[in-house]
């Protein structure tokens, strides 16, 4: 530590160009390089809430590709919604679920017993009725379910940059063409959709986050 002689150069030619352009090349942690490569992220999930969906699908060309893809889904232009119905509520039920888990019993849509069964794994997303699917092109936050006798539950936290009121439309339209009994109600600042038949249903909370983006839960049960 204490010489004078300066270790001999590495030969370059033993230098791997591939490791030493990753090394120099700038952390893909910035911030302002969070969506240079987006090409893998049409469905994403467990980000941090200041980067849950990445800007190019955030812009206004993948907002009209998603309601596109809605329309194709329920075969028609979502119905407008009707005025929400005043619950009562001062305080969404949904705003301290804090868990996908815990969302399905604070909000009352399952009962205690089917949420000991419960799972995570953003795998629930996929397999959510299709009658009632995630958004196209929104980003899965968290997900969780249960298959057993009695109790098939989904319990499905994500956001999207397409306004709440067109994913509260086009829930509410799906769940018209599934043969549910639809309301629409406003909890605290969320805005609730809720299906129903017989014991069989589910319930959509949103709201505008503070990042800009439509965040929502959803929770499906016997369906």
């Amino acid at each position: 530590a204490c010489g004078q002689n300066s270790p001999p150069p590495a030969d370059p030619a033993e230098q791997d160009p591939a490791v030493s352009g990753a090394l120099a090349a700038p952390m893909m942690s910035d911030p302002d390089l969070a969506a240079v490569n987006a090409g893998d992220a049409a469905l994403g999930g467990g980000s941090p809430a200041s980067a849950r969906i990445p800007g190019p699908l955030r812009s206004a060309e993948a907002i009209a590709a998603a309601r596109t893809e809605a329309e194709r889904l329920l075969g028609a232009r979502p119905a407008p919604l009707p005025e929400p119905k005043d619950s009562g509520r001062e305080e969404s039920r949904a705003a301290d679920a804090g868990t996908a888990v815990g969302l399905a019993e604070t909000i009352g849509a399952v009962e205690p017993a089917c949420t000991r069964l419960m799972r995570y794994g953003f795998g629930w997303a996929a397999r959510l009725p299709s009658a009632i699917p995630v958004y196209p092109r929104a980003a899965v936050q968290e997900a969780a379910g249960a298959d057993a006798p009695g109790c098939t539950v989904r319990a499905v936290v994500f956001a999207s940059p397409v306004p709440p009121g067109d994913v509260l439309a086009f829930y509410y339209s799906a769940g018209q063409r599934a043969g549910l009994a639809m309301e629409h109600r406003r909890e605290g600042d969320d805005s609730v959709i809720e299906g129903r038949k017989g014991s069989a249903g589910f319930v959509l909370y949103a709201r505008t986050g503070p990042d800009g983006l439509g965040a929502f839960d959803l929770v499906t049960r016997g369906l």
